[in-house]
């Protein structure tokens, strides 16, 4: 767990991610498995995993939790809206009820 003044970072087993930390908060990037993530309205939190990039919607207080689930299939949850700034067209978003069977 990190904590970046009131916002935090939590990598669940097995997992890997770099984290980059600027004024105005920080970045968080998911390079293997789940990060949980928690961010305040002071210090935001954006998150980068395989193509895509999100952050909070506004500002508000926003708790989220992504999983690499495959090669460019990320699984996310949140409790407050977040936005997905970019993805590339290979990247597929899902959330956790509509996650497909990979084999």
């Amino acid at each position: 767990m990190v904590r970046i003044g009131a916002s935090v970072a939590t990598l669940s087993e097995l997992s890997s991610a770099t984290l980059e930390i600027s004024g105005d908060g920080a970045h968080v990037g998911l390079i293997s498995g789940t990060v949980f993530l928690s961010s305040s309205k002071k210090n935001p939190l954006k998150a980068h995993a395989e193509d895509a990039m999100l952050w909070p919607h506004t500002n508000q207080t926003t708790q989220a939790h992504i999983q690499i689930y495959a090669r460019k299939v990320l699984q996310i949850s949140t409790r407050a809206i977040a936005r997905i700034l970019r993805t590339t067209a290979n990247t597929a978003c899902f959330p956790r009820a509509d996650l497909p069977y990979l084999s």
